[in-house]
């Protein structure tokens, strides 16, 4: 499956994570097949996330500075 990793995929991702792991941590209590789930939910959310931030990260044009010889050669 391909995913346009824009902000709100970013977003989504972060707000899996946190509803897997609270979720996971109130059903566990009651009976622990109950939370596999979100724990799940969690991981995968969380691994989603990182491939976000290494995306924006290394592909973002905003961050694609010059290095200090090709900026002293434009000088």
């Amino acid at each position: 499956m391909k995913f346009r990793f824009s902000n709100r995929i970013g977003l989504l991702a972060l707000v899996g994570v946190v509803a897997g792991a609270v979720l996971a941590g109130l059903a566990y209590p009651m009976n622990p097949f109950l939370a596999v789930p979100f724990v799940l939910l969690a991981i995968v959310s969380f691994i989603v996330f990182c491939i976000y931030l290494y995306k924006f990260v290394f592909y973002s044009p905003a961050l694609d500075l010059p290095d200090e010889e090709t900026a002293e050669e434009k000088e």
